[in-house]
């Protein structure tokens, strides 16, 4: 019989806990430890979605974007990732 963890004590000091938002507000706050600007492979991650989604989605205007270089990199604002968590997406009509 194995012995059931306390609920009340605290979780150790070395384990890494990602921020959870509550309140759509709270998205900045979450997002906060990011860059200011972001690769397709770190909005992935942000989103918790793969970087084939996000591609399709800056593809398809619902995360705004810019492209650089010859090899057309994709990088999107900490900003613009905010505002689609807020549901105030990126497509303008």
């Amino acid at each position: 019989m194995t012995a059931r963890p306390d609920p009340t004590e605290e979780a150790p000091t070395g384990v890494f806990v990602r921020p959870v938002a509550r309140n759509p507000e709270d998205t900045g706050a979450v997002l906060a430890h990011l860059p200011a600007v972001l690769t397709t492979r770190e909005a992935a991650t942000a989103l918790r979605i793969g970087v084939k989604e996000v591609r399709k989605l800056v593809d398809a205007g619902d995360i705004p974007a810019a492209r650089f270089g010859p090899r057309r990199v994709i990088r999107i604002a900490k900003s613009a990732l905010v505002r689609v968590l807020r549901g105030r997406g990126g497509r303008r009509t």
